[in-house]
């Protein structure tokens, strides 16, 4: 097996180590444990997925079956949301999160509808020709630096993971985008405006009561 084979293989099965440990990590309870714990926990469950084989095949080859390969930003989010949900520093705070959630959204709006060809343009062939997608990144990651967000960070570290072939696909799309980092956006920003209509909703209902009152 050649080394860039091997790290594929090791970036792929670690991203799925990543998202068990995470699921782990957010049933109810586990966080109100000690931080030492909770680190140790982590530990287990990463090894365990990555290094119990059943019936001649690691526990995280079944959950790759089912996932498939992540993206890189979706493994460096993965390991960010480990390790605060395990106790360390939070690598991404809640603004920087709200961002990339905007940011694979609409990513995920523009590549996925037109990729199924309900457009003549498909954009995800511009991630065959990295140096064309990379100069349409720049404008946003010139705003990326503008407020010195670590999201800048994320973005380089994916295009350099790219240049070094972590992953089996040749297209920088899919080091950018997966189709479960799209989908998590999208909740969110459904989850936010259904938020924003209720708010409203009780808003409206309070003003009507304290209007109905005053005119007793």
């Amino acid at each position: 097996m050649g080394i860039e084979l091997l790290a594929q293989q090791a970036f792929g099965l670690s991203g799925q180590a990543l998202i068990v440990a995470l699921g782990i990590l957010l049933l109810p309870g586990i966080g109100r444990l000690p931080r030492r714990l909770r680190a140790g926990l982590t530990a287990l469950v990463v090894g365990i997925v990555l290094f119990v084989p059943a019936n001649g095949l690691i526990l995280a080859g079944y959950v790759r079956g089912f996932f498939g390969d992540f993206s890189a930003v979706s493994w460096m989010v993965m390991l960010a949301a480990v390790i605060r949900r395990a106790g360390g520093p939070a690598l991404l705070d809640v603004a920087d999160r709200r961002r990339l959630w905007w940011l694979a959204a609409i990513g995920g709006a523009v590549l996925y509808p037109m990729t199924a060809g309900l457009t003549v343009f498909d954009p995800y062939a511009l991630g065959y020709q990295p140096l064309v997608l990379v100069i349409a990144l720049v404008p946003v990651m010139l705003w990326l630096a503008a407020i010195r967000s670590r999201l800048l960070w994320l973005l380089a570290l994916a295009v350099l993971a790219f240049d070094l072939h972590l992953l089996e696909s040749p297209n920088l799309w899919d080091y950018l985008l997966d189709f479960w980092l799209t989908l998590y956006a999208w909740g969110w920003l459904i989850a936010q405006a259904l938020r924003l209509i209720v708010r409203g909703i009780v808003h409206l209902f309070h003003r009507r009561s304290r209007h109905e009152a005053q005119n007793l």
